[in-house]
Formats: structure tokens, C-alpha cells, sequence
């Protein structure tokens, strides 16, 4: 074994890259901001709070939406008022939970969860399967959200009774 005295090993500065240069996109001369807000209102009904009854805050359209699926999932007669409630309770504990998305209409529309709630999320009135009784179901829920809170995330009927879980 021998040692090559003439070798030297060559360090080099490790490479860094120069930062791209910042593109500003100037807005088109047609572009208009618009708020968030305005979009609700345009799309969804009017963003001032209404109490449709009780102390809990939910827009014009939104008590629509909650209308019509209740009625959707829970309109038959033989379901109780109270029961009919209970689906509200579902939809508002999902509403605020982080685990669901954070609006009613994102919650009611979510991929896999409440069949068929396009066709009337976005009806913008009440569909023809809304009943007095419906009206009063998310009226309870609302005049007393505290005696709700049973914790239920889902509900499924076996055509004679619903469970809630």
C-alpha cells in the first residue's frame, strides 16, 4: 500500500439555486373583485341572519334547505315530529364538528352522504315534499338546540323505525 501524496480531494460549494423571478399577473381590465358574500347571496338567499324561531342563527335559505331534507329523509307521516327533528340534530352537530365540512349546504352535498341532496340543496324554494309538520320539525329543533343533544352523526330507517347514532 501506498500513499499518493500528489492526490488532494476537490470540495465544492454546495449548489444553490437563484430564486425565480416574481411574476405579477395584473388583473384584466373587465376583472371585478367580488366578495364572498355577495356569491352567497347571489347562489344561496339573502347572508343576513334570520331566526326562523328559537335563538339560533340560520339564513332564509338555509331553513329552506334544512326543509327540504328533512323531508327528503324524514317525511313520512308515520315519523314522528320529534324524529324529524333529530335529522336536523344530525346535520347541525355534523355542521359544527370538525370532521364535517362547516356549512349546511357542504355537509348535505358531501361525496357518499345524504343521496340524492342535489336535487334540492339548490331547489331555492321549498320541494313538494315539505309538510307543515316538516316546517315544524325544524322549527322545534331550533326554539330549544340544547335539548338536542343526543350527539347522534347519522340516522338510518328500517321502514318502521329510525335509529339514530
Amino acid at each position: 500500500y501506498s500513499y499518493d501524496s500528489s492526490y488532494e480531494p476537490v470540495y465544492q460549494e454546495s449548489y444553490v439555486p437563484e430564486p425565480e423571478p416574481e411574476v405579477v399577473v395584473a388583473p384584466s381590465p373587465d376583472y371585478t373583485e367580488v366578495s364572498v358574500s355577495e356569491v352567497q347571496e347571489t347562489y344561496y338567499g339573502p347572508t343576513v341572519p334570520t331566526v326562523p324561531s328559537g335563538n339560533s342563527y340560520i339564513t332564509d335559505a338555509e331553513y329552506v334547505i334544512l326543509c327540504n331534507a328533512v323531508a327528503h329523509e324524514a317525511g313520512s307521516n308515520w315519523i314522528s315530529t320529534y324524529d324529524k327533528a333529530k335529522v336536523v340534530e344530525v346535520i347541525m352537530n355534523r355542521v359544527y364538528s370538525p370532521l364535517y365540512p362547516n356549512s349546511i349546504i357542504d355537509v348535505l352535498v358531501q361525496y357518499n352522504q345524504f343521496t340524492g341532496s342535489e336535487s334540492y340543496v339548490y331547489l331555492g324554494t321549498y320541494s313538494s315534499y315539505v309538510s307543515d309538520d316538516v316546517k315544524a320539525a325544524v322549527d322545534l329543533y331550533f326554539s330549544d338546540p340544547s335539548s338536542f343533544s343526543h350527539g347522534y352523526f347519522g340516522f338510518y330507517g328500517d321502514g318502521v323505525h329510525n335509529y339514530f347514532y
